[in-house]
This record gives structure tokens, C-alpha cells and sequence, in this order.
């Protein structure tokens, strides 16, 4: 059976596993697989002209806040105003869940900034957003010197170096640029890498650069310091203003756009609040695009978090969404279901039936229900996420209905003269008693979809010790501030975080200290040291396992240390690191070295954003009726405990003193050369499927006595895929829950398909 004859059984199988109205949340600023541009159409035209004035400013940035309550549509507008920056040339950074701690938050920003301006670099260097933007500038000291043609490097680069005394920021931001560019353009020309472009983003994302690796960047070895060479604070935003001169080249703005900003703790906004400000007044060209939801903002000015100058230069113009009419939310519905059903229209009987009534399978009754007033009047203030969500019951009413009545029976009912298209029970009838079994799939569901996110977009998510802490901070004081008798269900061996002491070092051994405890309640806990590895640089990994070393052979030692290291950047180590690092695992009851690897990492910051949602009151469950029902932070973390989601993580259980095992998936035996080539072909037959149906037709064609766990092998290989080919910019996929959405490249360059 091939995707591309459709029958009526392909018709029951997509409605029971491809509901179109599942992603009612953006999660990615490129993923937008359903649009209607007539939805908040004033407010997106006030972003980009905001973004087209910006770009003529050369004195100080522009702050723009989106507000508007949860679910008005508001990461749905910067995902339609992402998509038109990257259209339109504007370098724009997205940027999610910030985690960092206060002195982190800069770092953090800039760190994302160079991630996401160089994806790619090890593939396709000469694509990336950062050579484009060094290219601009370029040609803007070629034409500055009246040369219109083609030149040779030595020539451009006195062109360019000539620019940069017409320019304010420290030129040895400009020169590592150069560099970054000459090697790209290098590889550009069939010639192998100098390795010199890679130093370059290291040491512009504020990473630490040896000695050596800083003369190769020309920079002066008399800044190296103890850890190496990197950038200072004052450097960090110059970087950023650089980047906004260069942007300024071609007319256009800098964008970072902050979204959910509402996950922020106190001590983070104001951090936060003083770096954007200083931003906003440092860089010319700059637009920050802050989103919120209103009681958040609200709570931050009654409390006073910030300075009123911040949130006056960050709030310089405010856009408010408010809910949509019924004839938008009609044209929303109405989208959905035709990309959903197109595919059937060969069909004769859906044909008609999506003829004779547009919003087919929910039909125009469901439309009367819920777009109307008792008096038959248009709704004028709904919610896009609530008639998602309404949409989203209604349609999976209708796939129970065709799997228990069958699909022939189905739609002649349907189509019959006496059709009624049933509704959910009312609510006095619907049984809520396992309202905690909903909540916890819900939660579950969004962690996954988060996570697939962050997989799709590593670059989003970039090596970084200050968000990692952040996250492990987080994580454990709401371990610690739970009620004793509950800690001690879950956690019994949790001690909790130790406050920092008096540090009498420049820098710490550790970056927190907890405490556990094995033995009897008589016995002293055990002390453990977490460090983050700073592991770039060979010269700042040494030092900090000298540092470890030391602390562990010192009179107030911790009893166990811990070494986190991000799987993506292994620690850079000479003879003398190895040494050191050799002597640590000697102690092997007491050191352990732990590599956090993406997916771990990916899960992490997915826990951690689910609570943030529920924090701005930005998390519902649906409840069987088809009602919405908002969940608190309190049930995300009761949620995370009872389903023991953190010590499930390896990085988190060691400190939390006890670990699980995960049951997981095995690493798939499944052929992917074969995987990767039936989702390009069903995907040339059919653009718009699902990791589900995928799965589903491969077992029906296949597989069909596959038990159990072989079928979530093949599901498992199917998303495995996606991702390949994903990066490859071979497809496109979206996460929505626990499956991937995909469609050809080619649809997201024309908006008609």
C-alpha cells in the first residue's frame, strides 16, 4: 500500500494518528507548519516596521514587549516574525528558557548568538550567518573604496582594516572576524581549514583560547590569564555591538527576541534587565523583542525587579494581543483542516463531503458551538489555543467514532441526512477522577515535545557551564524546599544544597556543594563538589582540575566530587591536564568524571521549561469535555517526582542519592539507510506526515506481526532519521508531543503549498 493512492482505510489510520490541531504551541521560530497571516496581522506589520526603522538607527537599539494573556498567540507571531526575518536577511536569535544565573545571563546571550550564527560551520562554513554578515561588511569597505570587482585577500583585507577606523568597537573584535572569515572562505575554495574559524567562535562566544590558539587570532598574549584568553564583560557586549554595526551594512537590525520570558526568577530579572538595557544603549541597530504574558509584567513592575529606566527602554513599544474573532479562528480551523485532508481529496467520498462542508470532519456544527453565543451572534475574544484545543477533541471524537463504527459505516453516517456529528459528554458526566493521570500525560507530552525541539536545534542550545548550573540549581532547590515528609518519599538521601562559604580564591574549585546521606540517620552526610567543566581550553581545564585536586587533598575536602562535561566539547588536555586528571580518577570512590550528553541535556532544560510555562500560567490540560484547565508549577513538580523524571537523569540522581535505571529503548537495530530512503520517498508522495504514520506504514507494510517493543524500535528509527535529514535541511521537521511533523524544504519557500 503506497501513500500515494489513498484509500479509505489511509483515511481512518491518519485520523487516528495524524490530528492536525495536536500542535497548539510553537516551540521553534522556523516551525510554522500552520499560519493564517490575517491572524494579529496590525501587530505583526508593527514588528517588522519596527525592525525596518531600527535598521536606520545608528545611535541605540530599539526594546519592543509583546504581551497578552496565555494563549492569545504570542510565540505563534515571533515564529511568523522569525520567519520573515530570515527571509528578509535580519540576523534574528531566538532565544528560550534562559537558565543561567545572574552573572551568567551575558554569556549566555552572546554564547547563543554565535551558535546560532555559525550553524553549520563544520558542513557548509561559507552558509553561515556569520561569514554573510562579515561578507556585508566587506563589500561595504570595497565600495567605500570605489572597487565594484573582484579582488584578491590581501586587497580586501586593507579595504576592510581601512573601514575599521571609521568604527568605535575594540578592533581586536573586528580582526578575529576577519580571520573567522578568511578561513571560511578558504575552505570555500576547495582548501582545508586552518582550524583558525573555529578558534574564532570560541573566543567570540566568550570561550577560553591557550596561549598559543590566542596568537593565532593575533590577540595579545599579554590578556591571557590564568584560565587562558577569553573576552571580558565590556568585550562580551562589544561583540554583540559589532555584530549590529555589521547587520547595519545591509539596512537591516540585529533581532533577539526573548520569549517566555516569564520563566525568569527574580534574581535572573534583574540580571537580565540591567545586560538588555546596557545593550539596548550600547548597540545601534539592535531590536529586542521581549514576550510575556500581562500578570507577569504586571508582577514585575508592582515588585519592582528592575529599575524603572530598564523596563522603560525595554518596554519602548508595547504590542498587545488580544483574542481573535470567529471568522478568524474559523480561518484558522479551517487551515489546519484542509493542509490535514488535502492529501485525501482523490477520494470521491471526502471529496464531497469536504465540499459540501468546509470543516469537515468537525463539521459546521461544531462551529456553531463554539465560534457562537447563545444567540447565534459571533464570538468576538477567543483564544486561538482554546479553539485548538476544542478543535483538537472534536477531531479525535471523530477517529474513536471511525474505529468503532468503521470507516464505511463512518462516513455514510456522516453524510447522511440525519448526521448530528456527536459531541463530548457534557461535563457533569465526565468521570475527572484520574485528572492526575491527565495532568501527568500532558506534562510528559510537552517535556517530549520540548526536548524533540531542542534536538532539531542544538544550536539553540549551545555549550555552556552557566546554563548548565542554572538548570542544576533550579532542579535541586525545589528538591530541597519540599515538605520533609514527601523529601524523604522521594529523596530520602537528599541532604540539599550547601551554601556557598567565603571564597577565598579568585575562582571556586566547585560551583555548588550538596549533600547526601547512605548510612544511618546518626552517621554525618556525605558532602559532594560539582564542577562544570570549562573544557575549550586545555589551559582552563587544567587549572580547574588543579583546582579540584587541591580542594579534594585539603583539609575541608568534600567526601565525593562530581566533573559534568557536555558530551559535545570533550576536555582539550596536554600532558600536564592528563596528569591531573589521571590523579582525580585515582581517587576513584571519590571523583567521578560525568558526561552530560544532549539528549540528557535536552531532557533537562525540557523539565525545567515545562515548569516555567506552568509558573506564567502558560500550561492546560484538555479535559474530556474539551474544557481547558490551567496546570500549576506546584503539579509540574509533584508530577516530575512521582514519575521520579530526575533520578532517571544520571547528572541529577548521583546528588539526589539514588539512582534508576531507565528502562529507554535499545539503540535500534533497525536499517536506517532504508528508513532514511522510504521517508524521502513517502514524503515526495505526501508532504505532511507524521513519525506516527510513518511508523504505522512501515508495520503494515513490513512489520505487521511486530509485537510491542519492535514497534517502538521502528518509531524510535523513523524520528532518529528525521533528525539526520533534518540537519542535512533535507526536510523539515516540527515537534509536537512525542512525534515529529514533517514537510519538504521546498514548502516552507512557498507559502501556497
Amino acid at each position: 500500500m503506497s501513500l500515494s493512492e489513498p484509500t479509505r482505510e489511509m483515511f481512518a489510520e491518519h485520523l487516528r494518528y495524524s490530528n492536525p490541531f495536536d500542535e497548539n504551541r510553537v516551540t521553534q521560530t522556523d516551525s510554522l507548519s500552520n499560519d493564517v497571516p490575517q491572524i494579529h496581522a496590525e501587530a505583526f506589520s508593527q514588528l517588522t516596521l519596527r525592525a525596518e526603522k531600527t535598521a536606520q538607527s545608528d545611535e541605540m537599539g530599539c526594546g519592543v514587549v509583546v504581551t497578552g494573556p496565555p494563549g492569545v498567540g504570542k510565540s505563534h507571531l515571533l515564529a511568523r516574525f522569525g520567519d520573515w526575518a530570515r527571509r528578509e536577511k535580519y540576523p534574528f536569535v531566538y532565544l528560550l528558557n534562559l537558565q543561567s544565573g545572574p552573572q551568567d545571563i551575558l554569556r549566555t546571550i552572546l554564547r547563543t548568538s554565535i551558535s546560532i550564527l555559525t550553524k553549520g560551520l563544520n558542513r557548509t562554513p561559507a552558509q553561515t550567518r556569520l561569514y554573510r554578515l562579515v561578507s556585508v561588511a566587506l563589500n561595504q569597505a570595497l565600495a567605500a573604496k570605489g572597487i565594484t570587482q573582484s579582488v584578491e585577500l590581501p586587497t580586501a583585507r586593507q579595504a576592510y582594516l581601512s573601514l575599521l577606523s571609521h568604527l568605535d568597537a575594540d578592533p581586536a573584535i573586528y580582526r578575529v572576524l576577519w580571520i573567522f572569515f578568511d578561513d571560511v572562505i578558504h575552505q570555500a575554495n576547495g582548501h582545508p581549514s586552518n582550524g583558525r574559524a573555529e578558534l574564532a567562535k570560541r573566543w567570540l562566544s566568550g570561550g577560553y583560547l591557550d596561549p598559543v590558539e590566542a596568537s593565532q587570532l593575533e590577540l595579545t598574549v599579554s590578556s591571557v590569564s590564568e584560565e587562558g584568553c577569553s573576552l571580558n564583560l565590556e568585550q562580551m557586549k562589544q561583540v554583540l555591538k559589532v555584530l549590529c554595526q555589521f547587520a547595519g551594512f545591509r539596512h537591516r537590525s540585529f533581532i533577539l527576541c526573548f520569549d517566555q520570558v516569564d520563566t525568569l526568577s527574580e534574581e535572573q530579572v534583574q540580571s537580565w534587565s540591567a545586560t538588555t538595557h546596557a545593550l539596548l544603549d550600547t548597540c545601534p541597530r539592535l531590536l529586542v523583542v521581549t514576550s510575556g504574558v500581562d500578570d507577569t509584567f504586571i508582577r514585575w513592575t508592582r515588585h519592582q525587579l528592575m529599575p524603572q529606566s530598564s523596563w522603560d527602554r525595554i518596554r519602548q513599544f508595547t504590542i498587545s494581543l488580544s483574542g481573535i474573532d470567529a471568522n478568524a479562528a474559523r480561518s484558522m480551523v479551517k487551515d489546519r483542516l484542509d493542509g490535514a485532508l488535502r492529501p485525501f481529496d482523490t477520494l470521491p467520498e471526502i471529496s464531497e463531503l469536504r465540499s459540501r462542508d468546509p470543516l469537515f470532519p468537525l463539521g459546521e456544527a461544531w462551529a456553531m458551538r463554539h465560534l457562537s453565543d447563545e444567540s447565534g451572534l459571533n464570538k468576538t475574544d477567543l483564544r486561538p489555543r482554546q479553539i485548538i484545543n476544542q478543535a483538537g477533541t472534536a477531531w479525535d471524537h471523530e477517529a474513536d467514532a471511525v474505529q468503532t463504527r468503521g470507516v464505511a459505516d463512518w462516513l455514510h453516517s456522516w453524510s447522511g441526512p440525519e448526521q448530528t456529528n456527536e459531541t463530548a459528554p457534557p461535563a457533569s458526566n465526565v468521570d475527572l477522577s484520574d485528572l492526575s493521570g491527565l495532568i501527568d500525560q500532558r506534562i510528559a507530552a510537552k517535556i517530549e515535545e520540548h526536548r524533540h525541539s531542542r534536538l532539531l536545534r542544538p544550536e539553540e542550545l549551545p555549550v555552556d557551564a552557566g546554563n548548565v548550573l542554572g538548570l542544576l540549581k533550579s532542579i535541586l532547590a525545589a528538591c530541597e524546599t519540599l515538605d520533609p515528609a514527601i523529601r524523604l518519599k522521594f529523596y530520602p538521601h537528599f541532604g540539599g544544597l550547601i551554601p556557598d562559604a567565603v571564597k577565598n580564591r579568585s575562582k571556586p574549585a566547585f560551583h555548588l556543594m550538596a549533600q547526601t546521606s547512605f548510612d544511618s540517620s546518626d552517621a554525618p552526610p556525605t558532602t559532594i563538589g560539582v564542577a562544570i567543566a570549562e573544557a575549550s581550553s586545555g589551559l582552563a581545564a587544567t587549572n580547574q582540575l588543579k583546582r579540584i585536586l587541591a580542594a579534594l587533598e585539603g583539609p575541608n575536602s568534600p567526601d565525593r566530587v562530581i566533573l559534568i562535561v557536555d558530551g559535545r566539547e570533550p576536555l582539550q588536555l596536554a600532558e600536564a591536564g592528563r596528569s591531573q586528571l589521571n590523579q582525580l580518577q585515582q581517587n576513584e570512590h571519590r571523583f567521578t568524571l560525568q558526561t552530560l550528553d544532549f539528549a540528557q541535556y535536552a531532557t533537562l532544560d525540557a523539565c525545567e521549561a515545562v515548569v516555567g510555562l506552568a509558573r506564567a500560567g502558560d500550561l492546560e490540560v484538555v479535559l474530556p469535555t474539551g474544557e481547558s484547565r490551567l496546570i500549576t508549577e506546584a503539579e509540574v513538580y509533584d508530577s516530575h517526582h512521582r514519575h521520579q523524571r530526575y533520578l532517571l537523569l544520571p547528572v541529577i540522581c548521583q546528588l539526589l542519592g539514588t539512582c534508576l535505571d531507565k528502562p529507554g529503548v535499545p539503540a535500534s537495530p533497525m536499517n536506517l539507510q532504508q528508513l532514511e530512503q522510504a521517508v524521502c520517498r513517502q514524503l515526495e508522495m505526501s508532504p505532511g506526515l507524521t513519525t506516527i504514520q510513518l511508523g504505522k506504514w512501515w508495520i503494515d507494510q513490513y512489520e505487521p506481526d511486530a509485537d510491542e517493543q519492535r514497534q517502538e524500535l521502528i518509531h524510535e528509527g523513523f524520528k532518529e532519521v528525521v533528525l539526520k535529514l533534518h540537519d542535512e535541511d533535507k526536510l523539515h521537521a516540527t515537534a509536537i508531543n512525542d512525534y515529529y511533523q514533517i514537510y519538504p524544504t521546498s514548502r516552507r519557500a512557498d507559502p501556497t503549498t
